[in-house]
């Protein structure tokens, strides 16, 4: 990623540098397609359960998401985009590993007058 992109990680990075203690969420529209790549989601304590995505491609954006941030959401199989060119998962939610232990559920909310599904999640 060149220009602002590169700018927008390093933003994140000075951010989350040092934080590892505390619970740090971050969303949005990233334009990352991971495919099936990525973290694992906690189902249960000693559980994991691969991440699942209907949108099997992945792009320079999403190579570097998942380089950066070890983390998924806990519906991927959704898509979270929806537009006159097609349909991609390329909104996500993401944390750290004190995230993961917090997040109770994340699900994609109904289409608002954007093409992006809203993210939902409940930390407790």
């Amino acid at each position: 990623m060149q220009g602002s992109n590169d700018r927008t990680w390093k933003k994140i990075e000075e951010r989350v540098d040092g934080r590892e203690e505390e619970v740090v969420i971050i969303g949005g529209d990233w334009n990352a397609r991971t495919g099936e790549e990525g973290g694992s989601i906690n189902e249960d304590v000693g559980k994991e359960k691969n991440r699942r995505s209907k949108d099997k491609t992945i792009n320079m954006e999403g190579r570097t998401l998942l380089k950066i941030i070890n983390g998924s959401d806990k519906e991927g199989e959704e898509r979270t985009y929806i537009g006159e060119r097609g349909n991609s998962v390329i909104d996500y939610v993401i944390g750290n590993q004190e995230a993961t232990e917090e997040i109770i559920y994340m699900k994609i909310g109904k289409r608002t007058e954007s093409g992006h599904m809203p993210l939902e999640i409940e930390i407790g």
